[in-house]
């Protein structure tokens, strides 16, 4: 019996953070469906705040290193070979490596990677890339930039959905669609049927989420709300109320600890409560706003999901998404469903069929309302989409469609059958 170590960088695997609940699922399907042992590796300094059916799993040994911008940690090298080589004389033949290749600490990473993986054929090793891709230098100038745009022997690159990999493949040298592997995120059925999570319950009853006909969450990073396009989402919104409904926007971000991010909320809510706009101060609800102490990153997950069961509305107007958790969770819970058409990945998720498509502009192509994107002009755009939100709320043909496709085809066993056994060989 071999092992199957999943490797995260995460500072403290707060299972607040989306790609935790990632990891999560991904070690649960690999328990239930694998016959090799599973490790998740964490940092050193990790809190020791994990779900209890993995703390038996869990091996804090990731060694924690201040790390330099484009600078490889030559004294790291070593130890952190080391602990790679300890796992693989364990017997860890395949490491599931997450939140590294696209982080500047990756290079010193990717040293002692190459040092044991030349020394150790039979280990294999699975990048998850879990952003969307951008453009590689078209000449690797130097041995720093060649390093942050390779992988070791025996390295794969895992991304997320089919219509992107080539364009995310093309990031990493010799890396091809053939000799890459996409594997979606695991996302399992969601009883919408009750709500247990009480900080849901009192976030929503104070800000009296549950009076409005149109509930529309959107969770994101406060430093992320223009690759977010939040604006969009508030201007649909303002339109939707202008037609008479009452509306409530729950924006589930990360807490705004820097002066900047409080600023640019304020600025939000300033923007969006005057004219020409309608909407007040108690129609847009920051999480962040809601003080609370002990968390220390964002609300929880399981808060942002029982929100999402109170919810009846995504707007998913986003730059740039690979296969984000929360379009799922959006569907798992019967919202309806409005995704960017000028970034085609996101369809992959729900299917034509379950959602609305319209063009929001994205990181390869803007969005170009007129010569001068006036109020006007988006407006303009946005009465058509509004024109097909407020039909569909009510029918149900969308959200059951997105509920169906998102169950078949992202369950722990679909995906342990049809994308982890092909590629781990099992």
């Amino acid at each position: 019996m071999h092992t199957i170590a999943i490797f995260s960088t995460l500072a403290n695997f707060d299972r607040s953070y989306s790609l935790v609940s990632v990891i999560v699922n991904q070690a649960r399907m690999l328990k239930e469906y694998s016959e090799n042992n599973v490790e998740i590796w964490v940092m050193e300094n990790c809190r020791d705040d994990y779900p209890e059916d993995l703390k038996e799993n869990i091996r804090k040994i990731v060694p924690v290193f201040t790390w330099e911008a484009c600078v490889v940690n030559d004294g790291m090298v070593p130890i952190i070979q080391n602990v790679l080589q300890d796992g693989i004389n364990r017997g860890v033949k395949n490491f599931l490596c997450h939140d590294i290749i696209l982080v500047d600490s990756y290079i010193t990473y990717n040293e002692a990677m190459r040092r044991v993986s030349s020394i150790n054929a039979g280990v294999n090793w699975y990048f998850w890339m879990h952003s969307g891709p951008h453009p590689r230098p078209a000449i690797l100038s130097n041995r720093i930039e060649y390093l942050h745009h390779t992988l070791p022997d025996n390295g794969y690159l895992v991304y997320l959905n089919y219509l992107d990999q080539a364009r995310a493949a093309n990031m990493y040298d010799g890396v091809t669609t053939s000799n890459s592997y996409v594997v979606y995120n695991i996302a399992d059925a969601i009883d919408i049927s009750k709500i247990d999570d009480k900080l849901a319950l009192e976030i929503a009853n104070r800000y009296h989420y549950n009076d409005a006909r149109v509930r529309c969450i959107y969770p994101f990073s406060t430093t992320r709300m223009d690759m977010k396009n939040v604006s969009y989402v508030l201007e649909i919104l303002d339109l939707i109320k202008k037609r008479g409904l009452d509306v409530k926007f729950m924006a589930c971000n990360c807490h705004a600890n820097a002066l900047s991010e409080f600023t640019a909320l304020d600025k939000i809510l300033n923007i969006y409560t005057n004219k020409p706009y309608t909407l007040n101060k108690k129609d847009i609800i920051f999480t962040s706003k809601y003080n609370i102490p002990e968390y220390s990153y964002s609300i929880p997950h399981s808060t942002v999901v029982d929100l999402f069961k109170l919810s009846n509305l995504f707007i998913f107007p986003t730059l740039s998404e690979v296969c984000p958790l929360v379009l799922q969770e959006a569907a798992l819970t019967n919202n309806l469903i409005v995704l960017n058409s000028s970034f085609p990945p996101l369809a992959e998720i729900v299917g034509f069929n379950g959602a609305l498509h319209f063009p929001f502009g994205s990181i390869l192509s803007a969005l170009r309302f007129g010569t001068n994107n006036t109020y006007e002009e988006r407006i303009n755009h946005f009465n058509w989409v509004v024109d097909n939100i407020i039909p569909a709320l009510s029918k149900g043909f969308y959200q059951t469609n997105a509920m169906y496709n998102v169950i078949r085809n992202f369950s722990p066993k679909c995906i342990w059958e049809s994308q982890y056994k092909p590629m781990l060989n099992i």
